[in-house]
């Protein structure tokens, strides 16, 4: 329910208010039935089992909530943007459900107010703001209980404990944030420039802490960390060319940069981790005084001049502890849009930007592990034998050295590795090791992302039909990597993306990207 009011305060002054409630009710329902032992083989159907076992689960949350926006206008170039709201969420703790955020901003419009009809300068503003933004959680976080089993022990039923200590005093998170931006336009409009800078940090933030099993439990929920972002948007449109005859050449431009930094945790907390990758070891974690989002994995051991060490086994020997392999946010992303128009025709082409990052592939770690890759045929000779004297149909010597120890097992020196291996033991040995430096691949490309070629029919020729106006395209979408780094493994750099922002730095067994292609007819009637 929206309330909206405006009204003309005086010949300079105008303003507008509008007042609000919202009741959101969210509830998820799952019914399941594990049907065992069939009766008759072949007929997967509830009703041929002889052990079935329904299961149970039932989500709710309510969020309520009222709020207000405002505008006070002077003379149409100077504004002020107040905005409150307060949300009760039921899945907060008892004493904190309810949680206020407001935002102030204002800007001005300064060629507006010092008349400037200048060539030049067409258009001119500055803008302010400050905002808060509110979130809570999953419900259940400030409770504990149990889970009921339909099986049985010697014929009695059980259940199992929750394994979160739960946080009966739960509150919500909070983002707070500045910016400052200017949005200048010149040569009437020819040449346009829009840039921000934002500083922000989220805190009080909901995390699930692991613990020792010792204590009957595995996490304990907590209110904790703060997160701090800060980065520079830039938006440039022009019109390079625009001729008497009909022809436009227009272009936009947009830049973004984000810096993170985890300002602190929990007490007592330098680490924690907010996804693991589902082959090898690798973690995307979240450390104290580093950027957001790195990459924690092993490397390769290697000797002072940087050549990697391999074992007696003739394998090659990670690191004793793990190391940043990388981090998952990009330096910059940015796009550029060409559109290029001559009386009923037109055409446009778009291009991404991701400039940095990294991404841990899990796809390059299974190929290589199993030798399925094209890249695992490299150092391999045929016709050589190991140690006994064995044929081996594939065999390589792994490019590194080995450690040279005294009798007490210190290292005195490195020689050349010659040690002749299988296939197997030359790529294997490194998943089996878990080393996955080699893994993290560098996320930057540059994609044509679309092109479109329209046709407007000249609507002198539709007179004598019931048609007013035909327009045809032709669509391209992700159509071209120009630049890309994933090595020929057949997978995309975009191949990672997830709801959940830490997870979209792990690849996990990815299919290829779509090119997609299509005709769009318009009719206007």
């Amino acid at each position: 329910a929206i309330l909206t009011a405006n009204k003309k305060l005086s010949n300079n002054l105008s303003g507008n208010l509008s007042l609000g409630a919202s009741l959101l009710t969210q509830r998820r329902e799952h019914l399941g039935w594990d049907a065992r032992n069939f009766k008759a083989p072949g007929v997967y159907h509830v009703s041929n089992a002889q052990d079935i076992r329904p299961s149970a689960y039932l989500w709710q949350k309510e969020m309520q909530s009222v709020y207000f926006t405002g505008q006070l206008s002077y003379k149409d170039y100077l504004f002020l943007d107040i905005t409150g709201r307060n949300d009760w969420s039921s899945a907060l703790g008892r004493n904190n459900y309810s949680f206020f955020y407001p935002s102030v901003s204002t800007s001005f419009v300064f060629t507006d107010a010092f008349e400037l009809n200048s060539d030049i300068l067409s258009f001119g503003k500055v803008r302010v703001s400050w905002a808060q933004v509110g979130n809570d959680s999953d419900p259940y976080l400030t409770m504990s209980g149990y889970n009921s089993y339909t099986t049985s022990y010697t014929g009695q039923s059980y259940a199992s404990a929750s394994g979160t200590i739960p946080l009966f005093d739960l509150k919500n998170e909070l983002s707070e944030s500045w910016e400052i931006g200017t949005d200048l336009r010149f040569f009437k409009n020819r040449l346009g420039l829009d840039v921000t800078y934002y500083n922000g940090k989220t805190t009080n933030q909901i995390l699930p802490i692991s613990i020792s099993n010792a204590s009957g439990y595995s996490n304990v929920v907590i209110n904790a960390g703060e997160i701090q972002n800060k980065g520079l948007e830039i938006f440039l449109n022009a019109t390079p060319i625009k001729t008497n005859s009909g022809f436009r050449w227009d272009l936009s431009f947009n830049y973004a940069r984000n810096h993170s930094t985890v300002v602190e945790l929990a007490p007592g907390i330098e680490s924690y981790t907010i996804a693991k990758a589902a082959q090898g070891s690798t973690t995307i974690e979240a450390r104290v005084g580093e950027p957001y989002g790195d990459i924690i994995g092993y490397k390769y051991k290697r000797a002072p001049d940087g050549q990697r060490i391999v074992s007696g086994d003739g394998g090659y020997v990670r690191e004793s502890k793990q190391s940043v392999l990388g981090n998952i946010t990009p330096d910059w992303i940015g796009g550029l849009n060409n559109s290029l128009s001559y009386k009923g025709f037109s055409f446009n082409f778009l291009l991404d930007f991701v400039q940095g990052g990294e991404i841990y592939s899990s796809t390059k770690y299974e190929m290589m592990r199993n030798g399925t890759a094209k890249f695992t045929e490299e150092g391999r000779r045929p016709h050589d034998l190991d140690d006994q004297g064995n044929q081996l149909p594939y065999v390589g010597v792994l490019d590194g050295v080995v450690e040279i120890t005294d009798a007490n097992g210190n290292v005195t020196g490195y020689e050349k590795n010659t040690k002749a291996v299988s296939g197997m033991i030359y790529w294997a040995t490194r998943g089996w090791s878990r080393i996955t430096e080699e893994c993290v691949l560098d996320g930057s490309y540059i994609m044509l992302r679309e092109v479109m070629m329209s046709y407007n029919l000249n609507p002198s020729l539709l007179k004598k039909t019931p048609i007013k106006g035909l327009t045809l395209t032709l669509v391209g979408r992700n159509l071209w990597y120009i630049e890309e780094h994933m090595q020929g493994l057949g997978i995309s750099p975009e191949s990672a993306p997830n709801t959940d922002a830490a997870f979209s730095g792990i690849e996990v067994l990815s299919m290829p990207t779509t090119r997609t292609f299509g005709l769009n007819v318009k009719l206007t009637f």
